[in-house]
Order: structure tokens, then C-alpha cells, then sequence
């Protein structure tokens, strides 16, 4: 799902000349021109002892690369703040609160 993101996002983009995506599963590393980002799934998870029953928490998408260490609770968040970390935007715009509410699964 991740890798999938991320290619579709530079396909929007044109395809843009020196970006290459590597890596698979869970962590991806985009490298582009400037340098690299490191795009992640991070899963929480604890064993029960005795019934070997894995119980996983809330997961955690983080994006790091070029100083900065952002997480997210979705991976819609993650690839809006990417996009505009690609595009040289300072600030990424919020989302449409009718899209956020229909994203996060709050009513």
C-alpha cells in the first residue's frame, strides 16, 4: 500500500527526473535530487505470554529526511505533508474537514 502511494504521487507528479523509490513492505527510501526521505510503518505490538496471542496497537506512519522526523496516524497525512515537502511547500494546507472526518472515521 505504501510503495503504491508513493508511485502514484510521482506519477502525478510527471515522473520527475532523478527520483528513485527502493525498498519494500513497510520502509521505503525515496531519493531525489536533493537527498533522501525515509517513509515508514511502524506496528505496535506486544506478545501474551502463555496464550502466544499477539495483541497490535495503533500504528504510526513516520517520514523523516532532510532534519525533520514527522509521524502520522494515517497514511493520507503522510503523503499530503510528502507532496508538499517534494514540491518545496513550507506548510502542508489542511484538509477539507468533510474529508477528514470521512478519513479518520470520526462522526
Amino acid at each position: 500500500m505504501l510503495r503504491a502511494a508513493v508511485e502514484d504521487l510521482l506519477r502525478l507528479a510527471g515522473h520527475p527526473p532523478g527520483h528513485e523509490l527502493s525498498g519494500k513492505g513497510t520502509r521505503l527510501v525515496l531519493r531525489t535530487p536533493a537527498g533522501e526521505w525515509r517513509l515508514e510503518l511502524s506496528m505496535r505490538e506486544r506478545s501474551l505470554r502463555g496464550t502466544r496471542k499477539v495483541l497490535h496497537g495503533r500504528s504510526r506512519w513516520l517520514l523523516s529526511g532532510f532534519g525533520r522526523d514527522e509521524t502520522f496516524d494515517d497514511l493520507a497525512g503522510l503523503m499530503r505533508s510528502l507532496n508538499a515537502h517534494l514540491r518545496g511547500d513550507e506548510m502542508v494546507t489542511p484538509e477539507p474537514a468533510h474529508l477528514a472526518r470521512r478519513l479518520s472515521h470520526q462522526r
